[in-house]
C-alpha cells in the first residue's frame, strides 16, 4: 500500500509529459504549416506580378487653357 502514492505521482507525471508533448507537437505543427501557406501566399503574388501587364501612365491632367466650358443653365422665366 506504500506504494501507490509513488504510483499515482509516476501516472501524473506521465500524462503530464505526454500532454506537454502533445501541445508542442501541435504548435510545432501550427507554425509549420504557417510558414508553408506564407510561402505558398508569395509565390503566388510574385507569380501574379509576372504576368500582370505593366501600369498605364495616368493621363495628365488637363491644362487650364483647356478646360471645358461649364455648361450655363437658362432660367425659364423671363426677364
Amino acid at each position: 500500500m506504500a506504494d501507490l502514492p509513488l504510483l499515482k505521482l509516476v501516472e501524473v507525471l506521465g500524462v503530464g509529459l505526454a500532454g506537454g508533448l502533445f501541445v508542442w507537437w501541435q504548435l510545432r505543427d501550427v507554425k509549420r504549416a504557417q510558414e508553408a501557406t506564407r510561402r505558398e501566399r508569395l509565390a503566388r503574388e510574385a507569380q501574379a506580378a509576372q504576368q500582370a501587364p505593366d501600369p498605364q501612365p495616368s493621363p495628365a491632367p488637363p491644362s487650364a487653357g483647356h478646360a471645358p466650358a461649364a455648361e450655363r443653365h437658362s432660367d425659364s422665366t423671363p426677364r
